[in-house]
C-alpha cells in the first residue's frame, strides 16, 4: 500500500446544496428548494450519469427544462448554514426530463450524464507527424471535444515518441482507448474533465479517512478486488484518489484507490447523505498529472431561486 500522509477530516453537520441549471449562458441557481439526487461516477470510458430531482420549481422555470432551453447541470454540496464551501460532485448533461406528481408535491426529474454529448460527438481526423507523441494526440483529443477540459492527465514518459506519421481517423472515445491502452491507463470523463489515471497510481487528490470518526457507516465489506465501503457524504471523494480505511476489522484497514463512488442526497434532514464507495487493494504511487492551463470557461447569468416559486434576480 502507499504510504502517503493522510488528513482526518472534522464532524461533518448541516447539509447545504446548490443546483445550477442552465445552457451555457443564463440559468438559476437552487439552494432552498428540495432536491434528491443519485450520481453514479467511476473510473471507465463511459459517461457517469446522474437522477436529480427538484421540488415546485415554477411552472416557468420548468418549461425551459422540459423544452430542452436548459439543458446542462451543475450540482454543489457542502456543510453548514452560514459560510458554506460548496464542492462540486457532478456536472453533465440533461438528457432527460420528467414532471410528475406526488402528493401536494411537483416533482421535476432530470436524467443525466457526464459529458455525454462531447462522448458521442467528438471526432478526429488529423495527421500527427513523424516525432509526435502520445501528449500530443490527447492535446488532439481535447481539441475535438471542446467543451471537455483538462483534468487529471498523466502519461507514460518512457514511451518513444512515433517513428512515421500516423493518421487519426475514428471517434475520439476510440482513439482514447487506444492511448489509455498503450500507457497502462484508464481514461474517463469526471466533471466534464478528462482523467487519464496509470493503473498503478493513483491521483493528487488529498488522501481521505474513512473511519467510524469521520463518518463511516458500517463497516467495510471484502470482495475479490478490494473493499465496499459507505460513509456520510464527503464531496472530496474522487474516482482515482486514494483513501485511508480504518475500521473496526484490522485486517481491512490500510490505503485503497476509489474505483468508483456513489453519491445519493437528499436536502431535507430525513433522507440520505451518503456515499457507497468500490475500493481497489494494491501498490499504488502517486502521479503527477501533466502540467496544462485549463480553459477559460464563459460567464453564466443566473437567476436564483431562494423559495419555492419565488425568483430573486441577483446575476453574477
Amino acid at each position: 500500500m502507499s504510504s502517503s500522509s493522510t488528513k482526518q477530516p472534522t464532524r461533518q453537520f448541516g447539509r447545504a446544496l446548490k443546483l445550477e441549471v442552465s445552457n451555457g449562458k443564463e440559468g438559476i441557481i437552487i439552494s432552498n428548494l428540495r432536491v434528491t439526487f443519485d450520481i453514479q461516477k467511476g473510473n471507465a470510458k463511459h459517461p457517469n450519469k446522474a437522477t436529480i430531482t427538484v421540488f415546485n420549481l415554477t411552472e416557468s422555470n420548468r418549461y425551459k427544462l422540459a423544452s430542452g432551453e436548459w439543458d446542462y447541470v451543475r450540482l454543489s454540496v457542502g456543510y453548514g448554514l452560514t459560510d458554506v464551501v460548496y464542492r462540486q460532485i457532478f456536472e453533465g448533461d440533461i438528457t432527460r426530463t420528467n414532471d410528475q406528481r406526488n402528493g401536494m408535491d411537483i416533482q421535476t426529474v432530470l436524467e443525466c450524464a457526464d459529458a455525454l454529448k462531447s462522448y458521442t460527438t467528438g471526432f478526429m481526423s488529423a495527421t500527427l507527424t513523424k516525432g509526435s507523441t502520445h501528449d500530443d494526440l490527447v492535446d488532439m483529443c481535447l481539441a475535438s471535444m471542446p467543451k471537455v477540459d483538462e483534468g487529471f492527465i498523466c502519461l507514460d514518459n518512457n514511451i518513444k515518441p512515433f517513428m512515421r506519421a500516423r493518421t487519426m481517423f475514428g471517434q475520439t472515445h476510440q482513439i482514447l482507448d487506444q492511448i489509455a491502452g498503450a500507457n497502462n491507463a484508464t481514461w474517463s470523463i469526471q466533471d466534464n474533465k478528462l482523467n487519464i489515471i496509470p493503473n498503478n497510481g493513483y491521483t493528487d487528490a488529498e488522501v481521505i479517512v474513512l473511519s467510524v470518526s469521520s463518518g463511516m457507516v458500517g463497516a467495510p465489506r471484502g470482495t475479490d478486488k478490494g473493499l465496499e465501503v459507505t460513509c456520510n457524504l464527503n464531496p472530496t471523494l474522487s474516482v482515482g484518489g486514494l483513501v485511508q480505511v480504518n475500521s473496526m476489522f484490522t485486517q481491512y484497514d490500510g490505503q485503497y484507490k476509489i474505483d468508483t463512488v456513489r453519491f445519493r442526497g437528499d436536502n431535507k434532514p430525513k433522507g440520505p447523505w451518503l456515499a457507497d464507495l468500490t475500493l481497489l487493494g494494491g501498490d499504488f504511487a502517486k502521479k503527477v498529472r501533466r502540467l496544462k492551463k485549463p480553459r477559460k470557461k464563459s460567464e453564466i447569468q443566473y437567476d436564483y431561486v431562494t423559495e419555492p416559486g419565488v425568483n430573486n434576480t441577483y446575476g453574477r
